[in-house]
């Protein structure tokens, strides 16, 4: 490629638009880790409950009355940081 495009070489690529780049006798994994980390600690949610996936199927949701207010703006941002995961 240094052929055909004026570049240089930086290196072993490790962290590159939030992606995480490992390098293994297999081949290279790319996982999403730091960003996620980085999610959950902006939102100050790194205590939460894990699921193995976001919504269950066939979960049938009830109205809690006496449930605090959800901060609807707080909400749309912690969904809007997922948006990035979800569009692979």
């Amino acid at each position: 490629m240094k052929v055909a495009f004026k570049m240089s070489d930086l290196g072993t690529l490790s962290y590159f638009f939030d992606l995480e780049f490992v390098q293994t006798s297999y081949g290279v994994l790319l996982h999403e880790k730091k960003y996620a980390y980085e999610v959950l600690k902006k939102f100050n949610i790194m205590n939460c409950n894990s699921a193995p996936v976001p919504v269950m199927m066939n979960l049938k949701l009830i109205e809690e009355l006496n449930e605090k207010i959800v901060d609807v703006t707080l909400l749309k941002h912690i969904v809007g940081s997922l948006k990035v995961s979800l569009q692979q």
